[in-house]
Parts: C-alpha cells; structure tokens; sequence
C-alpha cells in the first residue's frame, strides 16, 4: 500500500459514464494523522447541460460554461493521484467516470 493517501469525489451530469461528464472533482491529499497536505479541485465545463442533476449538486449551466474541461485538467489530475492509494464515497462510480473520460 502507498504511503500517500487522496479522498477524491466527483459531481457529474448523470448517472452513465456513456452519456454523461463530470462537472466537479476533488481529491485531498491527507498525511498519517488524516490531516490535508494538499487539494486538488477543478469545476469542470460538460460542454452539455447538467440538466436535473442540477438538484443533486447545484452546479448551474451558467456556473460551469467557460470552465476548464477534463481534457484540460487531466495530466494534473493523473500527476496528483499517481502513486497513491486512492479512496471515494463510491470509487467504482468516480472510477468510471474519470476512465470514460
């Protein structure tokens, strides 16, 4: 196990990778005490509507339009967590959406 340890989550659109983006991730970097070290967070453009999952995270069309996309963030992203071992809510979810990406 990797002496490095990231809580990451994810907002997206919708609930299938296939057709939907992520809007938000975060990902937190703690040292042994559980203390941040460092974070890592981006509100990401869908280049799409976020539609009714606009209740669920109350992340705005307008909000998000102009933003960076995943495309953009995504070599900082994967820099972040290389090496480390990585904790979600739901991993199997966020996992999927960041490899669809």
């Amino acid at each position: 196990m990797s002496t490095r340890i990231i809580f990451l989550d994810t907002e997206t659109t919708g609930l299938c990778p296939a057709y939907e983006k992520i809007v938000e991730i975060a990902a937190i970097e703690v040292d042994k005490n559980y203390q941040p070290l460092r974070v890592f967070h981006e509100y990401l453009d869908p280049k799409k509507s976020v539609g009714p999952s606009y209740q669920i995270h109350g992340l705005s069309d307008q909000f998000l339009s102009g933003r960076k996309t995943f495309e953009d963030i995504v070599e900082d992203f994967v820099q972040f967590i290389n090496g480390a071992t990585v904790y979600a809510h739901n991993l199997s979810f966020d996992q999927r959406f960041i490899n669809t990406e």
